[in-house]
This record gives structure tokens, C-alpha cells and sequence, in this order.
């Protein structure tokens, strides 16, 4: 499927599934929703505040609400299906309770129902849904228990309950229904042990069907 068959640019970032069995496909010039027969898409409207933040996408996830979460080049949007109504997260670097910065990159949810968003140079931040409030995790080189890097690529949330950040300087680990301030543990290349990951910077982090953790 290409543009010459309703999609609205080739270059896709994302794909996702929704529990309505639509097909959600982010391309670097609008949201395409796929029913299996054509294609509906969103973008960015300049002089609608009822629209994505941008036009290009990142990462698409629902939540156990049934909201949409995307994430663009400026900001978070949160889609209400149910109301169909978008509402724009924005980065306010300073912020102590909104999304801080960067650009997000990627989504997910840990079993309390908030949404971690992964950001490029913005570090980490959590969407505690009963708030509505942000709270930010940002690399300290004086802490080698915060997050290794700003630059995060990549979540992935386990059946243990263990949160995995994907960074471009190191994988790291922690346990969201800790109480805070939580540590970070934090994986390694080390070139004297072959046990450690191959490179520090993750890309992308899957289980398989054996619990194995794979961080290409």
C-alpha cells in the first residue's frame, strides 16, 4: 500500500492495532486509519486547536481507556473517541506538571493506567491519569541511578510489572508503582564482557515468548 492507494506519505514511523481491529499506520505527513478498505486521515490543522499537535507521527498507543495517545514531532495529542475531541500535551521545558520537552518518540502504560512517554533529548515522563499532571526523569551525571541519557528511543513494559527505557546511551530499568524517588538500573556495553548488551544505543526492545528481553 502506497500513496497511490489513499496512504498520505511512504515513509511510515509506526503501525498499530486497535481493539476495534483498525490499523493505525504514522507517517512523517499525517495519521492514516486503515478499516480494510480505505484510508481516513488526520493532520495537523494550523487554525484547528481540535487536531494533532503535528503532522508527523511517532508512535501510536491506546490506553485502557480507549484514548488514542500519539506521539508527533511537537507534542503528545490524546484522542477522546468517545467524545471525538484531540487535546494537545505540549512541551513547557521548566514545567514541573506538564510534558517538559523534547521531541516523544514512544508510548506505553503501566498497570496503575499512566502513560510513560519516551522523549528525544527531553528524557522520560509519566502521565499520571488521575492528575492529569507530568512528571519528568532526566539524566544526572552525578547520579548513576537516573536515567543514562536524555535521548530515549524506545519503552517497553513487562508482565512483571518492570518498565524498560530503550536511551541512546544504555538501557535502563525501573519499577513504576515504587514508591519515589525510584532508581533506575542501568545496562551497559562493556567490551571485557560478553554478557553485556552489544551497543548503548537501543533502538528497540521486544520479549519473546520465553521472557527473553531482546534490545536491538
Amino acid at each position: 500500500m502506497t500513496i497511490d492507494d489513499g496512504l498520505s506519505q511512504n515513509t511510515i514511523n509506526c503501525i498499530f492495532q486497535d481493539r476495534n481491529g483498525f490499523l493505525w499506520f504514522g507517517t512523517q505527513d499525517g495519521l492514516n486509519r486503515y478499516d480494510g478498505y480505505g484510508f481516513t486521515i488526520y493532520r495537523h490543522e494550523p487554525h484547528d486547536s481540535n487536531s494533532l499537535s503535528h503532522s508527523w507521527i511517532w508512535d501510536v498507543y491506546e490506553d485502557t481507556h480507549k484514548n488514542l495517545w500519539i506521539a508527533t514531532w511537537q507534542g503528545l495529542t490524546q484522542y477522546d473517541p468517545t467524545q471525538d475531541q484531540y487535546y494537545r500535551h505540549l512541551p513547557e521545558p521548566g514545567s514541573q506538571t506538564r510534558l517538559h520537552g523534547g521531541r516523544p518518540t514512544a508510548l506505553c502504560e503501566d498497570n496503575q493506567g499512566d502513560i510513560w512517554v519516551a522523549t528525544w533529548g527531553g528524557g522520560l515522563s509519566r502521565y499520571d491519569h488521575q492528575s492529569g499532571h507530568f512528571k519528568t526523569f532526566r539524566n544526572d551525571p552525578s547520579d548513576t541511578t537516573s536515567l543514562p541519557s536524555d535521548m530515549v528511543r524506545t519503552l517497553h513494559y513487562d508482565r512483571y510489572g518492570t518498565l524498560w527505557i530503550g536511551t541512546w546511551n544504555g538501557l535502563a530499568s525501573c519499577q513504576p508503582d515504587s514508591s519515589f524517588p525510584f532508581a533506575f538500573t542501568i545496562y551497559k556495553h562493556n567490551p571485557g564482557h560478553k554478557g553485556s548488551i552489544s551497543s548503548n544505543q537501543i533502538t528497540a526492545i521486544q520479549r519473546d515468548s520465553k521472557g527473553t528481553l531482546s534490545p536491538p
